[in-house]
């Protein structure tokens, strides 16, 4: 099986971010990229899944800040397909929340 690395891309969600970040603070969006694709969750008025898919380092309305390595993986790009599909139904879109959306546990396997 082939490695493959994962990064976190962060973006600013804001102008202020260039004098917050330099005191460890600011206002951020991220996604996990791998295998060439970005995955995120956000909101939206659908019933729907928030999870999107994106060219890497090009979400809509953010500037991207940084790449940050997160590791390897051993898993085919169906592998994560399919991880990323089952997860799907756990992140509605209407759910979304900036500050909350962690209270809910997830479920891969």
């Amino acid at each position: 099986m082939v490695q493959t690395q994962v990064y976190l891309n962060v973006y600013d969600l804001g102008a202020n971010n260039n004098w917050l970040h330099g005191m460890g603070l600011g206002a951020y969006h991220s996604g996990v990229e791998i295998y060439g694709r970005e995955y995120s969750f956000g909101h939206g008025n659908s019933g729907g899944s928030g999870v999107f898919e994106i060219n890497p380092r090009s979400a809509d309305g953010c500037v991207f800040r940084e790449q940050i390595l997160l590791g390897e993986i051993q898993l085919s790009i169906s592998e994560v397909t399919s991880i990323i599909d089952r997860l799907r139904p756990q992140f509605k879109a209407h759910e979304y929340h900036i500050l909350t959306r962690y209270e809910r546990q997830w479920q891969w396997r």
